[in-house]
């Protein structure tokens, strides 16, 4: 090597700091930015409301620890505690066995179709939940839904009360 090649490597200047970065990089480090922002700053709104006892009239709001005090000891929740854990617990439990079929057929048979079985499964993941919260809601009404009243209209004891 000559004393002008090495000279020449030698004077090789580093890219600067910005001359490193990635466009790509920049428009996925704001979509993170946009989509934290957006989730975080309603969950510390919440967060933040529930240690507060609400401003009425002339009285001001105050922390406290009341509102968990009241949650966590009050006998009315436990009913709705029991319902959200049996809810959760079947719906997973369903969700898994009908994935699990599903996951099966599509991958270790040759079944027809298998496409329709793909795109039927991530279908789920595109329509929000709200979506599929008031579909339910209102399939279950009494006055316009197509529910049979026998399955919707159950009271606490297992009776069918038609609502009226």
């Amino acid at each position: 090597m000559s004393l002008q090649e090495s000279s020449c490597a030698k004077s090789v200047e580093k890219p600067s700091f910005f001359g490193r970065i990635r466009a790509e990089w920049l428009i996925i480090g704001a979509a993170v930015l946009i989509v934290g922002l957006l989730a975080l700053v309603p969950l510390v709104f919440l967060l933040w409301q529930s240690f507060i006892t609400p401003a009425v009239g002339d009285v001001p709001a105050v922390l406290t620890l009341g509102n968990y005090v009241w949650a966590l000891t009050d006998a009315s929740i436990l009913p709705l505690f029991k319902n959200s854990v049996v809810f959760a617990t079947g719906t997973s439990c369903l969700a898994l066995v009908i994935g699990t079929l599903f996951a099966w057929l599509n991958e270790r048979t040759n079944t027809p179709f298998k496409m329709m079985f793909y795109a039927a499964s991530i279908v789920p993941l595109v329509i929000p939940s709200i979506l599929f919260t008031v579909s339910w809601i209102m399939m279950a009404s009494p006055q316009i839904g197509s529910c049979p009243m026998e399955w919707c209209s159950l009271d606490d004891h297992g009776s069918s009360q038609r609502a009226g």
